[in-house]
């Protein structure tokens, strides 16, 4: 396969990956439990980006990579970023 090939096809699923987290926000969006006025599009890439640096920190070393580690990177995320996200009304029945 050549290296075109392969950064085209890696191309695309991380397209198909933007558009899985911005469906997920947006249905958020519709079903009241998420903010509004936040852009979807943009909340997807700023989540994906989260994580992809924290994915770097651990390969390059910046970041410790223990178990608890792990945990604490996965706790940190969701309540930055989920939280972030989530609508002050309350959600309708």
């Amino acid at each position: 396969m050549a290296l075109v090939d392969i950064a085209l096809r890696d191309a695309v699923a991380l397209g198909e990956a933007f558009a899985a987290l911005e469906r997920v926000i947006r249905k958020g969006q519709d079903s009241g439990e998420f903010r509004t006025d936040v852009d979807p599009r943009f909340a997807s890439f700023i989540f994906y980006g989260g994580l992809e640096e924290i994915l770097t920190g651990w390969v390059m070393g910046q970041l410790p990579d223990g178990d608890e580690d792990v945990r604490v990177a996965e706790r940190t995320i969701v309540e930055m970023l989920c939280d972030g996200l989530l609508s002050t009304s309350p959600t309708p029945a």
